[in-house]
């Protein structure tokens, strides 16, 4: 669970806007569906929203119990019934729709355990393209893994839930305040209506199974988090770098290098670095100063090359192995991106990071013939060698010479030694968590269900044993 943070002033009275996957998060067994709704708007208060809230819940309501569905409705909560296989599609869906009609500063709530597997690329790259949205979650179950997406607080849905514990007297005036039922949806045969005795009718109906038969067996949906991603994979087929922004023509460039990934090709001299890459920005129309690190292994890395680097005002960086959420909290911050053609236009897998401009490392390289008169020059006006920083060992110097004979001592190697183990413990412990995270799980679930043992025998949860014959 990561720590709370209280409602920033402009999302303290602004709208909050609440999607619910009743599939991930059902309604408790025993548990007064009505109090559902003052337990998401008291969490939200206790970090100081108190906005409008609207709430929109999802699932297959056919296997939903008519008093809960009853009680939902009755505290103003707007009902979707949706196949298991389009709910997120729906949900994210909805949610791009809102907020075209809802422009920031507002706040978003996903009541899911599939926002990291399904809805983070979409949420992510939405988080960086337009700003002013603020993001809170609820799921069942914690995920394990650190995610891209950034949100600014995080419930276990049964935590939220009984945490609030709202009076009865609240309940029924929150009940009398909605003074009529919220709308019910069928998200299958586009039914609408506000009766529930109409809508179940509905939904146990012969046209409505035939309806929910064709649009489960038809093709993937136009709009999705799937689809989103495609989308952009398909536009970066075709990726024209955008001309720089105003704002951003003049200001500063850092520019943060992996040696490993874009090494400096054979026989390319070193000094040219610098000036392609100034030169690829300033195509674009960037003109303001340019810094650059270039981080990788230095010791194996050819002692000319480093020369010729530092000489031209690069600092270097050597290690021996959040640049997204960085732009989802800090807005203001444009992204280039330079890579290898493994790992950019002809990727397989679209980025969650949104960038204005981004070149195969090669041709950046080719692009700019720097002449040799203006690289003497630049050598020049550099003046001193730029830093050199070992990460291993915390140090840094300027002087060529003290530093490879650094990387190549005992002590280095040994500090190099104690960061590879330490990184490769870190991996296996975050593995571990991964198939200890997958185990708990299927007990959860088999304490709600009851344990299995073959064909004929289930222990329940309450510890009787009952002979059943399974089909199979």
């Amino acid at each position: 669970m990561k720590p709370m943070y209280a409602a920033a002033p402009e999302f303290a009275t602004s709208k909050t806007a609440v999607w619910w996957d009743m599939g991930d998060c059902p309604v408790p067994d025993g548990y007064d569906a009505r109090r559902v709704v003052p337990s998401i708007e008291g969490a939200l208060k206790k970090l100081d929203y108190s906005g409008p809230v609207s709430i929109t819940a999802y699932g297959d309501l056919k296997h939903t119990p008519e008093h809960v569905l009853r009680r939902l409705s009755s505290t103003g909560v707007d009902l979707q019934h949706t196949v298991k296989e389009l709910r997120c599609s729906h949900m994210y869906s909805d949610l791009l729709k809102w907020r075209e009609h809802n422009p920031p500063p507002a706040t978003m709530m996903l009541i899911s355990d599939q926002v990291q597997s399904v809805f983070c690329y979409g949420l992510c790259r939405l988080q960086q393209l337009e700003h002013g949205y603020n993001l809170v979650q609820a799921y069942a179950h914690d995920p394990c893994l650190l995610s891209p997406l950034y949100s600014t607080a995080e419930w276990l849905w049964e935590s939220l839930l009984s945490d609030s514990e709202p009076p009865t007297q609240f309940i029924l005036q929150k009940c009398s305040q909605t003074a009529k039922s919220a709308m019910l949806h069928c998200r299958s045969c586009g039914f609408v209506g506000q009766c529930l005795a109409n809508f179940t009718k509905h939904l146990s109906g012969e046209e409505h199974a035939q309806e929910e038969t064709r649009v489960t067996q038809s093709t993937c949906p136009s709009v999705g988090p799937g689809y989103e991603k495609a989308k952009v994979m398909r536009m970066r087929i075709n990726w024209k770098n955008c001309e720089a922004a105003p704002e951003f023509a003049t200001s500063k460039t850092l520019v943060l290098w992996d040696m490993g990934d874009c090494p400096v090709p054979d026989g390319y001299d070193a000094r040219c670095v610098r000036p392609s890459i100034e030169g690829a920005l300033k195509k674009l129309g960037y003109s303001g100063p340019v810094s650059i690190t270039a981080f990788g292994d230095l010791k194996q890395t050819p002692e000319h090359v480093l020369r010729r680097l530092s000489s031209t005002g690069i600092a270097l960086h050597h290690i021996v192995e959040g640049l997204c959420r960085l732009q989802q909290r800090e807005h203001g911050y444009n992204l280039v991106l330079a890579s290898t053609h493994a790992s950019t236009h002809a990727s397989t897998q679209a980025s969650v990071i949104v960038t204005s401009a981004e070149w195969f490392w090669e041709t950046l390289l080719t692009d700019s013939e720097t002449p040799r008169q203006f690289l003497l020059q630049k050598c020049s006006e550099t003046g001193e060698s730029a830093v050199l920083q070992c990460s291993s060992c915390m140090l840094d110097c300027q002087n060529l010479e003290m530093f490879t004979k650094h990387l190549s001592g005992e002590k280095h190697a040994k500090s190099d030694f104690n960061m590879i183990m330490s990184t490769r413990r870190r991996y296996e412990h975050k593995q571990s968590e991964e198939e200890n995270f997958q185990r708990s799980k299927r007990l959860r679930k088999a304490f709600r269900t009851g344990f299995h043992f073959g064909n004929y025998f289930r222990i329940t949860n309450s510890g009787s044993r009952r002979r059943t014959r399974f089909q199979k």
